[in-house]
């Protein structure tokens, strides 16, 4: 049975249609863009507008005089696509594990995670096309417990496999979700089903080119770190 969400949990906001349809916006005029069309489209989403600020221009005086329009200058769209890709599967996370599994997650500091050399259980989603990269799902031993209690069918036992069964369940639903949102987004390409293996420390791979970004995602002693790396557009395709 579902539980409520404790107090700090993120329920389900539905912004991944939103952030779809930006995406698509700024594919479509990515060639072409002006500063403002590219303001325009992002304009407001603090989501995405705040780290945006802060990857460009890092000391926060300087940041406080700045617009939308020169920290796009600085560090081009490309990035704010990626922002919203890395926003997206945040959402995709948090509306999954709700969906599926009743746990509603509630986003911290990745630093926080520490495995304390002890094996990781890691779910591995690769895609490919106009964007390519990599999706690093790292569950702790209680997370990946709570997940496999609520996915389990009533008799099966607790066994590794079934743990580990669990785990690709939950991380294939998104890479479904995210396929579907990518293809929506103007960003078509495949997007593989999750493989599970366990690792003794934090996976490091990256995408050439592309970009990395982390996050945080616990209920109590519940906790999932997600690793992204992505190169969002080849130029001229």
């Amino acid at each position: 049975m579902n539980q409520p969400p404790p107090t700090g949990a993120l329920p389900v906001r539905h912004r991944s249609t939103e952030d779809i349809s930006k995406l698509a916006k700024l594919v479509d005029i990515r060639q072409r863009a002006s500063l403002d069309e590219i303001a325009g489209v992002i304009d407001n989403d603090h989501a995405v507008t705040g780290p945006l600020m802060e990857r460009a221009y890092p000391k926060a005086p300087i940041r406080q005089a700045a617009t939308i329009q020169m920290a796009t200058s600085r560090v081009g769209i490309n990035y704010i696509i990626v922002l919203l890709l890395t926003d997206l599967v945040s959402q995709y996370v948090l509306e999954t594990f709700q969906e599926m599994a009743g746990l509603y997650l509630m986003k911290d500091d990745p630093s926080l995670m520490l495995h304390e050399g002890r094996s990781l259980v890691v779910a591995t989603v690769r895609f490919q096309g106009k964007a390519s990269g990599t999706l690093f799902f790292v569950f702790t031993s209680t997370m990946l417990m709570a997940v496999a209690d609520r996915l389990l069918e009533a008799g099966e036992e607790m066994t590794i496999e079934n743990m580990h069964a669990a785990a690709e369940h939950i991380t294939g639903a998104i890479a479904t979700k995210l396929e579907a949102g990518l293809n929506a987004g103007r960003l078509p390409g495949k997007v593989a089903p999750p493989e599970v293996s366990v690792m003794n420390t934090f996976p490091e791979e990256r995408v050439p080119g592309g970009t990395t970004d982390e996050f945080y995602f616990r209920q109590g002693s519940h906790g999932l770190r997600v690793h992204l790396c992505v190169k969002p557009l080849s130029l001229g395709s």
